[in-house]
């Protein structure tokens, strides 16, 4: 009742200037969080891969806070379409491998990250030669996921059975405990941050996405029905992308500090090369994201 007396009274001293700014004081001070950016938080499952290191750095930042947003934890990409698949999250992160797995009227397609350019890679125990010999080779690799589809590309590239490798589902956060030293033909496909680790166990590249014509391409996705009721924050979140991505070109010392303890014990050295093993797309228009895709093999390779 108070406020109301004030502002009655300064309505009537000030004239039509401070009608307007008092206003949108009052409008200003009614809105919350929740009335901005709607009444529940967007939900955004992301997985660790280097390219989606700007919405952590984001996130790090206090900046998906504000706007309402929450991120999601998902230890693989396929458990992030099963997130989607069972209506927990509103948006997430992956590549158009995973992305074709869904129902193609369930996801929409919002904004491109990045591409992989050496970042997914097979590495062995065994030099390329051995492995291509050999009557039986262990793959340990991410079932359902982009990980398929470099197998595949491995196996047509060079002429192979598929019935020579014995596929194991492994989790990417646990191929940095898989030992070298067996007596077994072994090959690891993972992709980064995790290749560092997996190196430095003893295991060498023999392939990766480097000099393929597969195109790995990740986004971040939403659904036509999350879209309609987090538009203002999907909006927001692709300027916050942005915004991160701009931080990280201009000072990626600071970009490494915010995120280090996300990249699974990365030197900022490591966290170079990482970088240099994506092109980033964020910074790309969609007329050269469709050039991209003409001059590469999209669609997964078929058996």
């Amino acid at each position: 009742m108070m406020m109301e007396q004030y502002l009655v009274w300064g309505l009537f001293i000030m004239g039509n200037k401070i009608i307007m700014t008092t206003l949108l004081l009052i409008v200003f001070l009614g809105c919350t969080k929740e009335d901005t950016y709607g009444d529940k938080e967007l939900r955004l499952a992301v997985s660790e891969w280097v390219g989606y290191l700007p919405i952590y750095y984001a996130d790090e930042k206090g900046w998906l806070k504000e706007a309402n947003i929450d991120i999601i934890q998902a230890t693989s990409l396929n458990e992030t379409v099963h997130y989607f698949q069972a209506n927990l999250i509103d948006a997430f992160v992956t590549t158009q491998y995973e992305a074709r797995l869904l129902d193609k009227n369930s996801s929409i397609h919002i904004m491109a990250l990045d591409r992989s350019d050496g970042g997914d890679i097979i590495l062995s125990n065994r030099p390329l030669d051995t492995i291509l010999k050999s009557k039986k080779v262990k793959v340990y690799m991410e079932r359902d996921t982009v990980n398929e589809l470099v197998l595949e590309g491995f196996i047509k590239h060079y002429s192979l059975s598929s019935s020579k490798f014995e596929l194991r589902h492994k989790e990417q956060l646990n191929v940095k405990n898989i030992s070298p030293n067996s007596q077994e033909d072994i090959m690891i496909i993972t992709y980064e941050p995790y290749i560092t680790q997996v190196k430095k166990n003893g295991f060498k590249e023999i392939a990766s996405t480097k000099n393929s014509n597969i195109l790995i391409l990740d986004s971040l996705y939403s659904s036509d029905k999350a879209y309609i009721k987090h538009r203002k924050q999907i909006d927001l979140l692709q300027i916050l992308i942005k915004k991160a991505f701009k931080n990280l070109t201009n000072n990626p010392k600071e970009f490494y500090n915010t995120i280090k303890h996300i990249v699974d014990g990365q030197s900022y050295e490591d966290f170079q090369t990482s970088l240099s093993q994506i092109e980033w797309l964020i910074d790309k228009d969609s007329k050269y994201i469709d050039k991209l895709i003409e001059h590469h093999n999209i669609l997964p390779v078929e058996k």
